[in-house]
């Protein structure tokens, strides 16, 4: 059984789309399947309302400071 999650209504933050208002996507067993405005929502996928929030898929957060300090 595939475990489908897909957070929805977000504003999407993407590296070849630009920014996606209201978007969803879809995530299958753990791996994106689909990022956009139009994606279907699967029967019986567990849905995370984004709404209000901004969602970076396969993005990292680089705001890190990590390595800046030599202790």
């Amino acid at each position: 059984m595939k475990y489908l999650i897909a957070i929805t209504n977000g504003k999407i933050l993407t590296i070849t789309k630009g920014v996606i208002d209201k978007g969803t996507i879809l995530i299958e067993d753990g791996k994106i399947k689909a990022v956009g405005k139009n994606v279907k929502v699967p029967k019986g996928a567990e849905v995370i309302d984004a709404s209000g929030k901004v969602v970076m898929p396969g993005l990292v957060e680089a705001h890190c400071h990590i390595g800046i300090w030599e202790e």
